[in-house]
């Protein structure tokens, strides 16, 4: 990913980031609130358990401090929880249709059109999740890979969190996650031609990482738990890699020390990172509560992993 790497070169990229669940509903609601979901109670799309009127997710904060709140791309899994509360704009799309190209359009295209007012804009793109059986590989992939290599015969479920390493899935993703970076380098460009260095903010982030380069069939592995978080513009220090410990969780305190909120509201879980100016946290927790499973649980330490079932 070289264009993020450039960006974020003069601001902090977190080598050692955790999700805090094992798939995207959980953790966008865990992250827009900086809530666990223990504490939050949101933990599967299928129960309705809405957060309460007097949470404040990052979008609810956004909007009070003044800011025009566009999604300009995302999968709505946060519309029924209330996690999206505060976007004056919601452009929803199914979860595979959320192409880097279209959202980066879509994103220069809203800050041109509203270059008077103080935006938020919040875009989630696809390009780098695998998927199984219902959806197409690359054309590159399609014509360098045998068709006979390309099966999800021996896929336990159609969760992408069951994928284990195939060959062709790695190939895949790493052709995605170039043209993903590809793509937004573009937008990267525009805010560095447009924008002051203290007139935005860009973080980038992942909802969880993925299974697919590892043969051991464990929620929590490195490669499903580990994700992006990076983080540049007006109040980010210049530190380059850190190697500190920091949950997907933490950056609901990171927005807030970026964009100046008057307070976090009581009970949020997310903590300042010590680049930031906080305290570095000493262990992280990353758990798994879905229907009809066992309860899993994974904490990490710089030097130790316990893993709970």
């Amino acid at each position: 990913v070289p264009n993020l790497k450039e960006f974020f070169a003069k601001g902090i990229i977190f080598d050692e980031a955790y999700s805090p669940a094992e798939y995207t509903f959980p953790v966008l609601n865990a992250m827009a609130a900086g809530k666990y979901m223990h504490h939050s109670g949101i933990i599967e799309e299928s129960i309705y358990a809405p957060y309460e009127e007097q949470e404040h997710t990052i979008s609810a904060k956004m909007k009070a401090q003044g800011y025009y709140c566009v999604n300009v791309m995302g999968d709505g899994r946060g519309l029924m929880t209330g996690t999206m509360r505060g976007f004056d704009r919601l452009i929803l799309n199914p979860y595979l249709k959320n192409p880097a190209n279209i959202g980066v359009r879509r994103t220069i295209d809203h800050l041109s059109a509203f270059s008077e007012c103080d935006n938020y804009v919040f875009l989630h793109v696809s390009d780098p999740h695998p998927f199984c059986n219902n959806v197409p590989t690359s054309l590159p992939t399609q014509t360098k890979v045998p068709w006979q290599d390309m099966s999800f015969k021996h896929v336990q479920g159609e969760a992408a969190l069951y994928l284990n390493s195939m060959a062709f899935l790695t190939q895949d993703n790493l052709y995605n996650i170039r043209r993903m970076d590809d793509e937004l380098g573009m937008l990267l460009h525009f805010i560095e031609e447009h924008y002051d260095e203290d007139e935005y903010v860009v973080n980038v982030f992942s909802d969880h990482g993925v299974s697919i380069y590892e043969k051991e069939e464990y929620f929590f592995k490195d490669t499903q738990c580990h994700i992006a978080m990076m983080c540049r513009g007006a109040g980010v220090p210049h530190g380059g890699h850190s190697g500190e410990l920091v949950n997907g969780i933490d950056l609901y305190a990171i927005m807030a020390k970026e964009c100046e909120f008057e307070s976090i509201p009581e009970g949020t879980d997310a903590n300042l990172p010590q680049a930031f100016g906080g305290q570095e946290r000493e262990i992280i927790y990353s758990n798994s509560v879905f229907p009809g499973q066992t309860y899993k649980l994974c904490m990490r330490t710089k030097h130790y992993e316990c893993r709970l079932e």
